[in-house]
């Protein structure tokens, strides 16, 4: 391989790179609160044995007050939905339905899961929704908002719901990359005019909603950004179909500056070594 190698000079510049650590008064403050409560730990421990997950009920509820309390000083009616991949514990779901979240769900299993804990608020996103998914989303249709992946599910959640009889709320996934993994879900912005202008075809699916997703955000400089590309699109839009828009999803969850992914194994720069 010579020196002038695009792909060597590229290695030889990942070589060069590391990654941000965890600030040490951070990590102390992490680490710390558990060390505090090491006695408890250890007698649940103690009688239940180990490896075991330990759910902290009060903690979970506070950083989810947090979290909203945050968002809602600058946007007051805004809705805060818990991503139950993340964690898709029933007591964890009902934990936070009973606090006044809603749910995202992105699978039939989840959103039968969302329902059976008595979440009223729930929006059905990801790809590829099979047919008997989309039944289940039209028959819980007071419950459920599906957020429809592109131009071919929202045909096919049309016949769905035709043949239920129902109205259903729908929103549509927009696409934030041009190109790379992320550009595979979701339809981009030129095309959301027609989007809409299909939506007014379907006889059972109201059109009502935007959503975007961003994944691994230090900080909220994507969303921003998309923000910015979303509003210059509406503002091009006809006002019937700005309108028509009650919410825009924001998708993507906040990450601390050193998280377990980025292990040596886990950044580039150690994948490279």
């Amino acid at each position: 391989m010579r020196k002038h190698d695009p792909i060597l000079k590229a290695a030889a510049k990942l070589a060069k790179h590391r990654t941000p650590v965890l600030d040490r008064k951070e990590l102390d403050a992490f680490v710390g609160s558990f060390l505090e409560r090491r006695d408890l730990f250890l007698a649940i421990r103690e009688q239940h044995g180990s490896p075991l997950y330990v759910i902290e009920e009060s903690v979970l509820l506070d950083r989810a007050a947090a979290f909203t309390t945050a968002f809602r000083a600058e946007l007051p009616d805004v809705r805060v939905y818990y991503a139950v991949k993340s964690n898709n514990h029933p007591a964890i779901a009902a934990a936070l339905t009973a606090a006044g979240l809603g749910l995202d769900v992105s699978s039939g299993l989840e959103l039968e899961m969302a329902l059976k804990c008595g979440a009223s608020d729930i929006v059905f996103s990801g790809p590829a929704k099979t047919e008997r998914e989309h039944e289940l989303a039209a028959a819980n249709h007071g419950r459920v908002t599906v957020l429809l992946d592109s131009f071919g599910e929202l045909a096919r959640f049309e016949r769905t719901a035709a043949e239920t009889g129902v109205r259903v709320r729908a929103g549509v996934r927009l696409t934030t990359s041009r190109s790379g993994f992320w550009r595979k879900f979701g339809i981009p912005l030129a095309d959301l005019s027609r989007f809409f202008a299909e939506a007014r075809k379907c006889g059972h699916v109201e059109l009502r909603g935007l959503q975007f997703h961003t994944s691994w955000n230090l900080d909220p400089a994507n969303q921003v950004r998309f923000i910015a590309r979303l509003g210059a699109a509406l503002g091009k839009m006809s006002s019937r179909d700005r309108a028509a828009v009650e919410f825009i999803d924001i998708g993507g969850g906040f990450w601390p500056p050193q998280g377990e992914w980025l292990l040596p194994a886990g950044t580039p720069e150690g994948r490279l070594r």
